[in-house]
């Protein structure tokens, strides 16, 4: 109870997110370093309604981290707006190595999309 004391101090933004998180959300939260980290991760959980394992594989996943990391690659001139990228794609399923080529992603996206579609021709 004291650590969460000393991470939530803004007493509007957490009686806001008490009435709709558990004791489980604030748990998992508490976990982040940053305070913007934090409050990415509690409104995230408010407004998509997010079951603490759910927060949890988002937390594990870096989202916040990652929109970040897309947001310090866009410049004053850009025309792609901040937060675009709301819900980039892990393509870890994939196998690819970190580095790879556009042409093996391309390459591995439609050996993916070729096994689905097998797949489903064989359950019908």
């Amino acid at each position: 109870m004291m650590r969460f004391a000393k991470v939530f101090v803004d007493f509007e933004i957490l009686s806001t997110a008490s009435t709709k998180l558990s004791w489980s959300h604030f748990c998992e939260i508490m976990r982040v370093k940053t305070e913007e980290g934090r409050l990415f991760y509690a409104k995230d959980a408010v407004e998509r309604n997010l079951g603490v394992h759910a927060l949890r594989k988002e937390i594990s996943r870096k989202t916040f981290e990652r929109r970040e990391i897309a947001n310090f690659q866009l410049t004053e001139v850009s025309k792609v707006p901040l937060n675009a990228f709301k819900d980039p794609f892990l393509l870890d399923v994939f196998g690819l190595k970190d580095n790879y080529l556009e042409a093996d992603l391309e390459q591995a996206i439609l050996l993916g999309i070729e096994s689905l579609v097998s797949a489903s021709s064989t359950t019908i």
